[in-house]
């Protein structure tokens, strides 16, 4: 048995879990628009938790000799559609919480959408052909070389408006007068800027160090450290439901 991929699976799991609680956190917020925003964001962590899950389960089929292609292949083309809904989820919600219009936020799913097809496709015209074990992950290998340009652009049109998404969020601090809240947007629009850090670095780079830095450390902890915010009750609801972006923000952040 690999412990390392053993203990990395392990982690992924709690940080998975931590994920999920989140994504609970936001299924049931507000009404109409507003519900549809926030189960966006639900979304959002739910495609993160089951990312990271999938991603330990690689490891720990990887740690006790059990991997096998069709296994890691359908797991892999099950990421990509996972990251991209993820990513479709937190636009929405960014968009919504800031405009306040329903009708662009929707678009978000049909960008990502088209996204995790063009992922899907060159992966699928690379075509996977072995599962590959490292110290810290796993992987598979391509049978033919990737279009990188192409590759390379769609990685660029999926991650761009994410970090635009996330820098908005942030700028949220500004529109609430509650402290605990201000607290929160900042942990946890930190928290996604590095849990993407934590997943590139993990694609990345093959040294050991920064693979235990990056899934079982930086990964559990910002999961758990968001999880942790999330437990904290919202302030009141505003009964006069003026709907302007700082009652947004108060309902749905």
């Amino acid at each position: 048995m690999e412990w390392t991929l053993a203990f990395g699976g392990a982690v992924s799991g709690l940080a998975a879990a931590a994920f999920a609680y989140a994504a609970a956190r936001f299924l049931f917020r507000g009404e109409g628009q507003e519900r549809r925003a926030s189960r966006a964001f639900a979304a959002w962590w739910a495609g993160l938790a089951a990312y990271t899950a999938l991603q330990g389960l690689d490891d720990l089929l990887g740690a006790f000799g059990a991997a096998s292609l069709p296994v890691f292949a359908a797991v892999r083309y099950a990421t990509l559609a996972l990251i991209c809904l993820a990513f479709a989820g937190l636009a929405h919600y960014v968009l919504y919480v800031r405009t306040g219009h329903g009708r662009w936020a929707s678009w978000a799913w049909a960008y990502y959408g088209l996204l995790a097809g063009a992922f899907v496709a060159i992966v699928a015209s690379a075509g996977p052909s072995g599962v590959v074990i490292q110290r810290w992950r796993t992987d598979v290998s391509l049978g033919r070389p990737v279009n990188v340009p192409l590759f390379a652009a769609c990685l660029l049109l999926a991650i761009v408006p994410v970090l635009a998404a996330t820098a908005s969020y942030l700028g949220l601090r500004g529109r609430s007068q509650d402290e605990r809240q201000r607290r929160r947007i900042l942990v946890v629009g930190s928290g996604i800027l590095l849990a993407l850090v934590a997943m590139a670095v993990s694609r990345a780079s093959n040294d050991d160090a920064f693979q235990l830095v990056a899934r079982p450390t930086l990964g559990a902890g910002v999961a758990l450290l968001i999880a942790r915010e999330f437990r904290d009750p919202r302030p009141p609801r505003d009964p006069a439901r003026q709907r302007g972006l700082e009652q947004r923000v108060r309902e749905l952040v």
